[in-house]
């Protein structure tokens, strides 16, 4: 009955802390890893070991593993037949076969109307019993023209996370009772621009105006917590992110700044693995210099999941996954709005399914903000007991407009994760 009253008590105190101002808001980079976004990118009762720390720090608990790295690449873009053979024709160099095609060329047969870009990410860290500390470092690059008339529309976010945190098992008779919290240490860059130009292909290709862009360089501290209720096959979960609302301090910059800031931290990540650098990652911390300009908000959320999770003649594994993201607006360019509008139902909403073959081979779909999702995973045979090695392709789609429908972004997603 006590650790009943200190859950209820976290949901209160979570609930009642959403009443604080948030004067400005902004939306964070959070796609982290394939296997979720092709389930729909469902995180809260999906969570366990060191993801969980990104996701719901409940599930930190439910697994020990150390992340040797994980690295994923993302490609935005409508896969018309044209732009398949062209690219296969652009790769055909790295093969030592014809000479190399100018990048414009290829992105000439691109549908820009859908949206072209990339995205690129990386995990490493640890969880074990019961405690996690990770890094996540992500970011995504899009372009849009809906036609020759009109100009081009670039976002671009970079995001990187240094999290800790913890979680504790509790057993409720037959059942298991999760309960987590961790701290997050956030530093972002975003910039959007509406460019006006003859060719969204050839600016792609030449780079030449980054500094006439403006950018965002933010930093904060974030807090969050969750519960996870387990009574085999199901699985009820409660996520609160960013509890209270978290202020990042914003500075001024440019998006030449900006992606720099990126290739610094992409450099620092990659010293890490050096013997000489291995313990002393601080280098990795993204430095801003520009001028202070206030303070944004991401608001807390609320995030309700559950789902079940069964056991099919000792060689299938079907999960069945959904919940449901209750937040408040976002704001959607680097105007800050007096007023926004609130997500709706279908933007919040995200259901996912798995379906593992002898823990090696992976099927997984999902509807991710009303738009399908799904994709492939292969799990190697751990070497010496040791090392874990899985591979994930991913199809899915997001909202990138105000409103479910709006205006709908597609991308391809790999990613290669190596663990202890």
């Amino acid at each position: 009955m006590k650790m009943k009253r200190y859950v209820l008590l976290l949901c209160l105190v979570s609930l009642s802390l959403s009443a604080l101002p948030a004067l400005y808001i902004t939306q964070p980079v959070r796609h982290i890893d394939a296997r979720n976004l092709a389930m729909g990118d469902v995180q809260g009762s999906n969570a366990e070991g060191l993801y969980a720390l990104f996701m719901n720090p409940a599930g930190i608990v439910r697994k020990n593993e150390a992340i040797v790295h994980a690295g994923g690449l993302g490609v935005s873009a409508a896969l018309e037949p044209e732009l398949v053979t062209a690219a296969q024709d652009y790769a055909q160099h790295f093969q030592g076969v014809g000479s190399i095609p100018e990048m414009n060329e290829l992105l000439s047969h691109a549908d820009f109307r859908n949206g072209v870009g990339a995205s690129e990410s990386h995990v490493l860290g640890a969880s074990f019993y019961g405690l996690a500390a990770g890094i996540n470092y992500n970011t995504d690059f899009l372009v849009r023209q809906f036609s020759l008339e009109e100009p081009v529309s670039m976002d671009y976010q970079f995001g990187l996370t240094m999290a800790g945190g913890g979680s504790v098992r509790l057993k409720l008779g037959k059942n298991d009772l999760y309960v987590g919290a961790s701290v997050r240490k956030e530093y972002q860059a975003f910039s959007q621009a509406q460019i006006v130009t003859d060719s969204a292909a050839d600016l792609v290709a030449n780079w030449e105006f980054q500094d006439d862009i403006p950018a965002v360089l933010a930093s904060g501290i974030a807090f969050d917590a969750g519960v996870m209720y387990s009574a085999d096959p199901f699985m009820l979960s409660l996520t609160v992110r960013d509890i209270g609302g978290t202020t990042l301090t914003c500075q001024e910059s440019t998006f030449s700044e900006a992606v720099n800031l990126f290739t610094d931290s992409r450099e620092a990540l990659a010293k890490i693995y050096s013997p000489s650098e291995f313990f002393d990652p601080s280098g990795i911390k993204p430095t801003f210099e520009g001028e202070y300009i206030e303070d944004l908000v991401i608001p807390m959320s609320i995030i309700v999941g559950g789902g079940v999770d069964l056991n099919l003649f000792d060689a299938l594994r079907l999960q069945l996954l959904g919940e449901y993201r209750v937040s408040t607006e976002y704001i959607t360019s680097l105007q800050i709005p007096d007023n926004t509008s609130p997500d709706t139902f279908w933007q919040d909403l995200h259901l996912g399914a798995e379906l593992d073959l002898l823990d090696m081979f992976q099927i997984r779909a999902g509807i991710n903000q009303g738009y399908l999702t799904g994709g492939v995973g292969l799990s190697f045979i751990r070497f010496f007991s040791l090392i874990d090695l899985s591979m994930n392709l991913t199809y899915y789609s997001w909202e990138a407009g105000s409103y479910a429908g709006q205006s709908q972004t597609e991308a391809l997603k790999f990613d290669v994760i190596l663990s202890l």
